[in-house]
């Protein structure tokens, strides 16, 4: 939020503008000779450093589980557009099903050269039972497994985790 503050020092006020959002407005101590008047609610530059901050370190623990997913595919002498890497996570109970996150981890791998395979991509309306099956058949197809954030909470990626396990397919973690 914009909020503007009047500091009194001495016999002096000064009318000062400030970005700052209501956590951090919170966090502020409220002393004396100063007013408050809230203005607007934009997020403030302390939110937005923290968030780049959060952004940053995201990025290197997705970087790290990559880094072992180009190891295991080299390691298989395969290209990496010949390893097809299947996505696990949740989706029933989730806004949209959860589509943008399945997206964009599909959009992050194949620019990266994967051939992937993600239940987020389907047509039509069908069956919960129709699309698990078809899940393991698309599951069955791939060398790997990335299970999306959240997949524990959810009945399907926990089977599927299951079945990835079983039949020896490499899992990798969204972190």
């Amino acid at each position: 939020m914009i909020i503007q503050r009047l500091v009194k020092n001495g016999t002096v006020f000064r009318l000062e503008t400030v970005a700052i959002c209501a956590e951090h407005f919170d966090r502020l101590s409220t002393a004396d000779n100063v007013c408050w008047k809230v203005e607007s609610s934009d997020p403030c530059e302390l939110c937005r450093a923290e968030q780049r901050q959060s952004d940053a370190e995201h990025e290197a623990r997705q970087e790290g589980w990559l880094r072992e997913l180009f190891s295991d595919c080299g390691k298989a002498g395969l290209e990496a557009w010949r390893f097809t890497v299947y996505l696990a996570g949740p989706m029933s109970g989730i806004p949209q099903s959860n589509k943008p996150a399945f997206h964009r981890m599909e959009r992050m791998l194949s620019r990266f050269g994967f051939h992937v395979l993600s239940p987020a991509n389907y047509d039509g309306e069908h069956t919960y039972e129709w699309y698990m099956e078809q899940d393991i058949r698309k599951l069955l197809d791939a060398r790997a497994v990335v299970l999306l954030s959240g997949w524990q909470g959810s009945v399907g990626a926990t089977l599927e985790y299951s079945v990835a396990n079983i039949t020896k397919r490499k899992i990798y973690y969204e972190v």
